[in-house]
């Protein structure tokens, strides 16, 4: 399911930063950062801030049986392989994974791509801090092998 929306214009533009509890946690070049957690409001669902580098692929395809994802693009041109399709981003797009879809997403482009990720529930905060994360980031010849990875053309 996609929506474009125009919420982008309505928040300020944020740079990543810890949350009130101070968790951040670089990844290499990558950055996640809670805006939201599990804990501030009840375990319903979480909020994270996150930068792919260029040229960096995302986890392998995956799903989740009992967690809903929605992806916001904020800038970049991020590629998302939800189910069967494969959607090509741009800022102000919504992406959303619900349970139980493969899913996963890289960065294809010379630019960094930002986008927040809202999980539900909460708990998987985890993976997006480091913990299990298999990103990596391509560099020279490596990155002409990222399009046949989703087979983009």
């Amino acid at each position: 399911m996609l929506f474009s929306t125009h919420i982008h214009d309505l928040l300020e533009r944020p740079q990543p930063q810890a949350s009130a509890d101070g968790r951040k946690r670089p990844l290499s070049e990558k950055t996640a950062a809670y805006r939201v957690i599990g804990g501030d409001q009840g375990g319903s669902w979480s909020l994270i801030e996150y930068t792919a580098p260029p040229r960096s692929v995302g986890p392998s395809p995956h799903a989740h049986a009992q967690l809903d994802e929605a992806y916001f693009v904020l800038e970049g041109r991020p590629v998302f392989q939800v189910g069967e399709h494969i959607i090509h981003a741009r800022p102000d797009l919504l992406v959303v994974v619900e349970r139980g879809t493969v899913h996963s997403f890289m960065n294809p482009e010379a630019e960094p791509a930002r986008f927040l990720v809202l999980l539900s529930p909460a708990g998987y905060e985890g993976f997006w801090l480091g913990e299990g994360n298999s990103e990596l980031v391509l560099t020279g010849d490596e990155a002409d092998v990222v399009p046949s990875m989703f087979a983009l053309t």
